[in-house]
């Protein structure tokens, strides 16, 4: 009786007889075996009773926040057992593991000349979301479909639009900010304000500075909302430095003033490396944080 259980490193010499199909795609040691210590409840073999290796699928979870989707990274069946129903039991498996990780859909990529895969893909309710140009290199480069499992074309689309809502939102508040940050400049050379006055102009100029330069490079805070443009190393640093700014008391005279503005400093710095380092208030986004980038293809 074929048995579904996980993959194991030595399974690794011997699936060659899965791996020999022309349009099985063969990795090196150490993208296989990345992938079953990264996500090895996403690994599963079938195997026959004489202990011969009859398919195996591979993949992993991606996303970022609550946004998180399967992704069938290799699913490959050998010559002599397919038309078993050994792709569908596969793919299930994965499935279900995807919605125990509550990932909102699967997805994969074929080659857009393997119709056999298409049409095996198809049948297990799997759609053609868009066409990806020269995915496939080598001798022949080729394009691929991106396939997504029922629903998931209408939530990438859902994901896109509340993306661009949110980016909308920050260019906004960047525009307004980089205009106050040029009024509040202008405030600061007029000679008949006091000492006082300067100083808050020159506060106020570089918090509107500040707050522009963050939204366009995803610092701290707005690195928690906005996605693909965080860079904590540069967070942290600004942190600091507008910490040791803050040191003097030349234009800040106000006690509680300054108070503020180096608790706000310390918060930034501290959010910055938290958020760096994984711990409190970040420490439970760190089992979300395995999604490394890596070029794989589907077959």
């Amino acid at each position: 009786m074929t048995s579904i259980r996980p993959f194991h490193p030595q399974d690794i010499l011997r699936f060659n007889n899965v791996n020999l199909d022309p349009l099985t795609e063969t990795y090196g040691f150490n993208f296989y075996l990345f992938y079953l210590v990264n996500w090895p409840e996403f690994y599963q073999v079938a195997e026959h009773p004489s202990g011969e290796i009859m398919g195996y699928i591979m993949g992993k979870a991606e996303g970022r926040d609550e946004n998180w989707h399967g992704h069938v990274t290799a699913l490959s069946v050998a010559p002599t057992y397919r038309r078993l129903g050994l792709a569908r039991t596969l793919m299930n498996k994965l499935e279900e593991t995807s919605e125990s990780k509550k990932c909102y859909f699967v997805d994969l990529f074929v080659r857009v000349s393997n119709q056999a895969a298409i049409s095996t893909y198809n049948n297990l309710d799997y759609v053609i979301y868009r066409q990806i140009l020269d995915y496939y290199t080598g001798d022949y480069d080729e394009d691929a479909y991106e396939m997504t499992s029922e629903g998931g074309t209408k939530s990438q689309i859902q994901v896109q639009e509340r993306e661009k809502e949110k980016f909308s939102i920050f260019t906004g508040l960047q525009y307004a900010t980089t205009g106050g940050a040029t009024l509040l400049i202008l405030r600061s050379f007029n000679r008949f304000i006091s000492h006082a006055e300067r100083g808050r102009a020159i506060v106020g100029a570089a918090t509107c500075l500040y707050s522009t330069i963050a939204i366009e490079f995803g610092l701290f805070p707005f690195n928690l909302f906005v996605k693909d443009k965080v860079d904590t190393r540069l967070s942290a640093l600004a942190g600091f430095l507008v910490y040791h700014s803050y040191k003097t008391d030349y234009y800040l005279k106000n006690r509680k003033a300054q108070l503020v503005l180096r608790g706000l400093a310390g918060a930034l710095f501290y959010g910055s490396a938290a958020r760096w380092f994984r711990i409190w208030p970040f420490h439970h986004f760190a089992e979300k944080s395995k999604n490394f980038d890596i070029s794989d293809s589907k077959k």
